[in-house]
C-alpha cells in the first residue's frame, strides 16, 4: 500500500534547506515529530540526494489512482480475492481459484508424453 499523506509530507519538509540526502530527510522528519506514515514514506525513498520537496514527493511510493478516496476496509477487501497462491492475471481471467486447481489444469493442458 502506498502513501497518501502528501500534504503532511510537504508540511514536515517546508523548512528544509535542499539539497539533502534521504538520511538527512529522515533525520529532519524525526526532529520535527513527523507521524509514522510520513516517516515510513521518507524511509521508502530511493537512496539519493533530493534537490527540492517536489522531487521528494515524486519519489514517494503512492497508491494507485483507483484506490484514492477509498476507506481502509475497501482497500483491504479489494486485495482479498480468495485465490491464495494464484497469480493476479489468472484471477482476473477466470482462471483456477486455488493452487490445486491450477496444478490440475496444467496437467490437463500438458499431459505426460509417452516414453
Amino acid at each position: 500500500m502506498g502513501f497518501t499523506g502528501i500534504d503532511r509530507l510537504r508540511a514536515v519538509l517546508d523548512d528544509v534547506d535542499f539539497p539533502l540526502s534521504k538520511q538527512r530527510l529522515v533525520e529532519h522528519a524525526e526532529r520535527k515529530g513527523a507521524d509514522e506514515d510520513v516517516l515510513g514514506a521518507i524511509r521508502a525513498l530511493p537512496l539519493a540526494d533530493y534537490d527540492n520537496v517536489d522531487e521528494v514527493v515524486r519519489s514517494v511510493p503512492r497508491q494507485e489512482a483507483a484506490e484514492e478516496g477509498q476507506t481502509e476496509s475497501q482497500r483491504h477487501a479489494r486485495g482479498q480475492h480468495g485465490h491464495p497462491g494464484v497469480a493476479q492475471h489468472l484471477r482476473d481471467a477466470g482462471g483456477p481459484s486455488t493452487m490445486a486447481e491450477t496444478v490440475e489444469q496444467a496437467k490437463r493442458e500438458n499431459p505426460p508424453r509417452p516414453t
